[in-house]
């Protein structure tokens, strides 16, 4: 079986579909399942692409295992594409995958407004504990001369 490359983008993604299509008609199959490496934020298209337009059994394979996987094969830590998809084919194959939740619609905007909220309060807490910091080993003396002022900018935070 010849290796497909595709773009992420619609166009890529309906040739990678036409390809599925293809191979399982050929192979007389009617159930496919479409694994995926969830690294980064790529794979969050075609997920969505593929939910809408097929009744694949999409699924997402642990990266750290096909990392693992990879290394005990050949003993070799090194990665290429190809290395990749058979990695990740044999890890489907042979069941150790997860079906990934993707929240719809208001849970889907939910969870990226959640993750914008942890990223800020996360920043917050950087800011304040640099602040601090700067305050510490330039003027140390701030405790004493601006104390009221200190209370108040640390209730802020």
């Amino acid at each position: 079986m010849k290796a497909i490359f595709f773009e992420n983008n619609e166009a890529g993604f309906k040739k990678l579909l036409h390809w599925i299509r293809k191979i399982s008609e050929k192979k007389n199959k009617t159930d496919v399942i479409a694994g995926m490496e969830p690294t980064g934020h790529y794979w969050f298209a075609l997920e969505e692409y593929s939910r809408r337009k097929t009744d694949f059994l999409r699924v997402v394979v642990n990266p750290v295992h096909v990392k693992r996987v990879k290394t005990l094969d050949d003993n070799s830590s090194t990665t290429t594409d190809k290395k990749d998809a058979k990695v990740i084919a044999k890890l489907v194959a042979e069941g150790r995958y997860s079906v990934p939740h993707m929240p719809e619609k208001e849970y889907a905007d939910l969870r990226v407004a959640m993750s914008h909220r942890e990223r800020l309060v996360k920043d917050i807490i950087d800011l304040s504990n640099k602040v601090q910091q700067l305050l510490d080993k330039y003027f140390p003396e701030y405790k004493t001369v601006l104390k009221n002022r200190m209370e108040k900018l640390q209730l802020q935070f």
